[in-house]
């Protein structure tokens, strides 16, 4: 009777194991998922300009710029990503990546886009009459 029991309690504990790691794999899936769900897609120039629209913006595009994100930053790039951070967005994961600044003029302000692989990685504005940099979105 003893050996019986410890065998169910060994087959218990290894059902139980299985389970967990299901639902910890369920749980990461899951998150990505959501992670995968919160980009914003920006694959063309006109979802661009409708993007700005709806953030308030009357934009008129100035120029494309290709732009390679350093792997190492200096301060201004420290304080660019919190800006960044702060509406939703970041350059952690794209170290070392191409991209490219769509730049664009609403007003006295400059806006820009920066997209990686159509993805909106950064968004800023730089208000030319205060001289500060500022977020763009409006949806976080």
């Amino acid at each position: 009777m003893v050996a019986v029991s410890v065998k169910t309690e060994r087959i218990k504990s290894f059902f139980m194991i299985i389970l967990l790691l299901a639902i910890l794999g369920g749980s990461a899936l899951f998150l990505k998922y959501l992670k995968e769900s919160e980009k914003i897609i920006l694959s063309s120039e006109s979802e661009r300009l409708v993007f700005l629209e709806d953030n308030g913006y009357s934009p008129v595009k100035k120029d494309e710029v290709p732009t390679v994100i350093p792997i190492v930053w200096n301060e201004v790039y420290e304080d660019y990503n919190l800006l960044q951070k702060e509406q939703g967005l970041g350059l952690d994961d794209f170290r070392g990546k191409n991209a490219v600044r769509h730049i664009y003029s609403s007003g006295d302000k400059e806006i820009t886009l920066l997209i990686y692989d159509n993805q909106l990685i950064a968004a800023d504005e730089y208000d030319y009459l205060s001289r500060e940099q500022n977020s763009v979105l409006s949806l976080r």
